[in-house]
């Protein structure tokens, strides 16, 4: 039987999780975010809160429900796709890195809680990882910011291309394709 510490384990870390994703979420508001950063790296960070949020709270109030062992498989996926993505873009987020560690020691305490469960996390970490390898956060995060995000587009030119050329059209349309030369400067 698995001491009562051992019960709390999963809702603690879900909730430093929580915590780290609050912080990450005030970080880029206060601190301000890079000018390239799209819809989905202003956005997750708050899904992150309320998704370990609801499952800290989950886990406290009814840590024998189904949905427990689904957070932690859910957390170890998503983690792991992030984290294959990072290392792959040779990119380093001391943020992301944060959540991760605390949503994958959420869902280790679970899998060890639960050793019906473990294969399942552990397939989720493998599938995250595989995924990450295509780098599907990227892609969504373009095609978010493009539909809902328009104008953040225009942050992410290079400093040296003039930005009255990227503000104004004369011509009204609804599609604007400006091409320019990273070595030319012109």
């Amino acid at each position: 039987m698995e001491s009562r510490s051992g019960r709390r384990r999963p809702a603690l870390l879900f909730g430093a999780a929580a915590l780290a994703s609050a912080a990450q979420g005030a970080y880029g508001v206060f601190a301000g975010l890079d000018p390239s950063a799209g819809l989905l790296a202003v956005g997750l960070p708050w899904a992150g809160l309320a998704f370990y949020a609801v499952a800290a709270a989950l886990a406290a109030r009814r840590p024998d429900s189904a949905w427990v062992p689904r957070a932690a498989a859910s957390a170890a996926a998503v983690h792991a796709t992030l984290l294959m993505e990072l290392l792959i873009d040779r990119r380093f987020c001391a943020g992301c890195v944060g959540v991760a560690v605390f949503g994958g020691a959420a869902a280790a305490a679970v899998a060890l809680g639960r050793r019906e469960t473990g294969g399942s996390v552990a397939a989720a970490v493998a599938l995250g990882a595989v995924v990450g390898s295509l780098s599907p956060v990227d892609a969504v995060d373009g095609v978010a910011t493009r539909w809902l995000w328009p104008s953040r587009i225009l942050a992410r030119a290079p400093e040296f291309v003039d930005r009255a050329a990227l503000a104004g059209c004369e011509h009204g349309s609804g599609v604007r394709v400006l091409i320019y030369e990273k070595d030319c400067k012109g």
